[in-house]
């Protein structure tokens, strides 16, 4: 429990608390193994806190011990396992002992998300289209199956559907990404992250317009029919279950900036001398521009591709205001930037 609390999408704004679980959690599982060294779950826990602090080689030693006890063959011992070999790329191999862990548990539907998104993975990495789609399918069923379980069981979990767009968001077909989206919000619809990845999916279908509302839930919050515009119905209707709800919006982030980057993109394409949107997307792109400035170790990789985006925007901002022209009627591509919601939170 302390190394799944060790996780920064709950304590984006206080990393020292994730660390401070991570420690208490590995001196815990010391003494476990000072008790008894031999214990499979305990060695089989520790790789997966080692796991979670990227010490790879350590963790891999632990599996292995692991592995070799006679009662090796539990749920917890496949699925961390799983997890080291996904991790490590080994996405073949890890769907294999996912599906022994679920083979274990059949009920566990994080399983099912995480043997999804490796199948997910590896078609991803196909570079032909007809080829890739199988795989992708296959993906898909691991997603459907824990649908089927949540609805057998009464529960209402958005993270299947989320699985499932992200899998239609790869595949180009976004309408039925889209409608997985909206389904995860009829679960949760307060839930501010879910909007802006609505907003992802709207803006990689060249909706614009619509992804407006749902990025404006995202990162600024909104309440009242502004709610259900979000969730990409045209008017809130409560005899059908879509009420009305406050959603309050995440501060930016490393888990959130795409949203923040993406809808400054929006505003400035879509601003005319008319319907000037260009003063929200400047202050967007101000607020992106200071959490690079603020934390650049967490964007040393996509830096570059967002300072590219916001140029691109502020551009169109300045020739408007010069001529009352916009250079461009098209947001510039942030690429696939959907998230993956799952249980099991991948290094």
């Amino acid at each position: 429990m302390l190394d799944w609390n060790a996780n920064s999408s709950l304590y984006p704004d206080d990393l020292r608390q994730v660390q401070a679980y991570l420690v208490e959690a590995e001196q815990e599982a010391q003494i476990a193994l000072q008790l008894e060294n031999t214990n499979t779950l305990a060695l089989a826990y520790y790789a997966e806190i080692l796991i979670d602090q990227q010490k790879w080689n350590q963790a891999e030693l632990q599996m292995q011990q692991a592995l070799q006890n006679p009662d090796a063959d539990q749920m917890d011992v496949h699925r961390i396992n799983a997890y080291l070999l996904e991790t490590l790329g080994q996405y073949n191999l890890a769907i294999t002992e996912y599906e022994k862990a679920i083979a274990l548990e059949p009920n566990f539907t994080f399983l099912y998300l995480r043997a999804g998104a490796n199948y997910r993975r590896l078609a991803f990495e196909i570079q032909n289209p007809e080829a890739a789609r199988p795989v992708y399918e296959k993906s898909l069923e691991y997603f459907d199956n824990a649908v089927d379980i949540n609805l057998q069981i009464g529960v209402k979990d958005p993270g299947p559907h989320l699985s499932i767009a992200r899998t239609y968001s790869q595949l180009g077909e976004f309408f039925a990404a889209a409608r997985n989206v909206q389904k995860a919000l009829e679960y949760e619809p307060t839930n501010a992250d879910i909007y802006g990845q609505l907003g992802v999916i709207y803006f990689r279908s060249r909706n614009y317009e619509g992804s407006i509302f749902s990025f404006e839930c995202a990162i600024r919050g909104c309440s009242g029919e502004d709610s259900c515009l979000g969730r990409g119905l045209d008017q809130c209707y409560p005899d059908l279950g879509f009420d009305p709800v406050e959603v309050r919006g995440q501060a930016i982030s490393p888990n959130t900036i795409v949203y923040y980057y993406t809808y400054g993109s929006v505003l400035a394409a879509l601003s005319r001398q008319r319907d000037n949107k260009c003063d929200k997307a400047m202050q967007i792109f101000d607020e992106v521009t200071a959490e690079l400035n603020a934390n650049p170790d967490a964007y040393a990789d996509g830096r570059e591709t967002i300072v590219s985006i916001i140029q691109a925007g502020e551009a169109i901002c300045e020739s408007l205001a010069e001529d009352g022209a916009p250079v461009s009627s098209v947001p510039t591509e942030t690429g696939d930037v959907m998230l993956d919601v799952t249980a099991t939170p991948t290094p």
